[in-house]
């Protein structure tokens, strides 16, 4: 297979915490622009803070709060909030953790999300394009060429696998909560 792999990178800061009437609201601040739905609900670009509870999605990128952890880090006789914010990418499960954003920890997180994909299967004669975007659904026949190499007879599956993650060598897939890795040779 020869790929292409589209992505989006994020740069992030964990604000902090802020205590509402006992419900915990963690303030999440993009370094880069994101889309946001403003009070008229016309979606904007920019780097407002976003406010978000356990478990909900952060506005603009698809990843939710899963898990908060209060530490304190000593630097030369200075106490510092080292509070780290868990994110999950809600296709891959993929996990970040945030660093509380104080002298001591300048500086944001980068995240690097795989949006897309394009495959050449060179199985194919001429070769086959395959597009995929993460969460897209499919069916293994669709890798298979039907140019009599191979008996696609006992090979043929018509069950819905989805994408959840790729790598520079191989493919996740998820059927029925059981992850299967494709690996995939670069021409």
């Amino acid at each position: 297979y020869k790929k292409d792999i589209q992505t989006e990178s994020y740069d992030i800061y964990f604000l902090g915490l802020l205590d509402n009437n006992n419900e915990n609201i963690f303030e999440i601040q993009p370094n880069t622009p994101l889309p946001f739905k403003n009070r008229h609900g016309f979606t904007i670009v920019n780097k407002k803070i976003r406010d978000v509870k356990m478990g909900e999605i952060i506005e603009g990128i698809p990843y939710k709060v899963v898990h908060y952890f209060q530490n304190k880090t000593l630097y030369k006789n200075t106490t510092y909030d080292s509070s780290e914010l868990t994110i999950e990418e809600i296709h891959t499960k993929k996990q970040f953790v945030l660093i509380k954003k104080t002298a001591c920890h300048p500086q944001a997180t980068q995240i690097i999300n795989i949006t897309s994909l394009q495959l050449e299967n060179t199985l194919f004669h001429p070769p086959h394009i395959i597009k995929l975007k993460l969460g897209d659904c499919f069916s293994l026949d669709y890798f298979l060429p039907n140019n009599g190499l191979i008996d696609q007879k006992n090979v043929i599956d018509t069950e819905k696998y989805q994408l959840i993650d790729c790598s520079s060598k191989e493919l996740t897939i998820e059927k029925d909560n059981h992850q299967y890795h494709l690996h995939i040779n670069i021409n």
